[in-house]
């Protein structure tokens, strides 16, 4: 099989290059290219869903796919907002970033993007498949702390730069 003519986003090497655990950058892969089973993504390989693949967090009607559930659903929104990341939602997903990255000035941006981005997929996962609803405060709790976790495997200019953002959060 050749995948010659398959791009890898611009961003690519910021997901390797980044202090996220293993797991956080294989979810981050599937993310930025579309592979996350989201409800659309199940649509699309033909699953039946009881919910006709709508977004259970934002309860607007809104199909849930990746750009929704991440970008413009109304808990995500107030996720990024929060943690000071400004998302051009009109743009593609690479223009958006790169942008996010320059308006956001610290060091550990891609770090604090993925992480963030992992939290909404875990509480969204929780909703579809415990029944346990988001909040903004368990969101927090936990991007925090798997941000701190994370502070363990930063150089320590780094590190101490990370700290005292989130001791501003």
């Amino acid at each position: 099989m050749n995948f010659d003519h398959i791009e890898a986003p611009t961003f690519s090497p910021w997901i390797w290059r980044s202090k996220c655990t293993a797991k956080i950058k294989s979810f981050f892969w599937l993310l930025a290219n579309d592979r996350l089973n989201t409800k659309d993504m199940l649509l699309r390989k033909s699953f039946n869903l009881d919910d006709n693949g709508l977004c259970k967090i934002s309860d607007n009607g809104s199909l849930e796919t990746r750009d929704h559930l991440f970008w413009s659903c109304s808990f995500s929104k107030q996720c990024w907002h929060s943690i000071n990341i400004t998302l051009g939602n009109t743009l593609e997903l690479s223009q958006m970033i790169i942008a996010a990255r320059s308006n956001f000035r610290r060091p550990f941006f891609f770090e604090a993007f993925a992480t963030s981005c992992w939290n909404i997929w875990k509480h969204r996962n929780a909703l579809v498949f415990d029944n346990v609803t988001p909040s903004f405060s368990s969101w927090s709790y936990s991007f925090k702390r798997d941000l701190f976790l994370l502070s363990y495997r930063m150089k320590d200019d780094l590190k101490s730069s990370l700290i005292t953002s989130l001791d501003a959060l």
